[in-house]
């Protein structure tokens, strides 16, 4: 999958699942991420709008889930809970199992699927559609 994010949200994503020494707020309990699989080395920010295109692949997308899902569960009144991290968490979740569950194997074309976030509001405040 490729998503395509403002640099912060990215660097949301990074900090809380795909820890690394002094990253700061992960979940521990999902353990360290191995370096040479690491999807930061595969990041492209554009400096003239300050948003970043990164890969992920199969792995990386469970992961993801998983430990936004794990955010939600928790409840946003946990102790340990924090209001950004839990409305980021709960806004991620929703875009990547959208496009997850939009992903037909039977179908597949091979193209690697999108998904854009932080492109701005259409003029209803809603996001623009931009799983593909």
């Amino acid at each position: 999958m490729e998503i395509t994010c403002h640099e912060d949200t990215w660097e949301f994503i990074k900090r809380l699942v795909f820890p690394y020494p002094a990253a700061g707020c992960h979940i521990a309990f999902h353990g360290q991420v191995d370096p040479q699989n690491f999807p930061g080395k595969r990041v492209r920010v554009d400096s003239r709008s300050g948003m970043a295109t990164v890969t992920l692949s199969g792995p990386h997308v469970v992961r993801c889930l998983t430990i936004f899902r794990a955010v939600l569960a928790s409840g946003p009144d946990h102790f340990s809970q924090d209001a950004q991290r839990y409305a980021m968490s709960e806004r991620l979740y929703d875009r990547f199992a959208e496009l997850v569950d939009a992903i037909d194997p039977d179908t597949s074309t091979g193209a690697i699927p999108q998904l854009v976030i932080d492109a701005g509001l259409e003029s209803d405040g809603h996001e623009p559609d931009t799983v593909t």
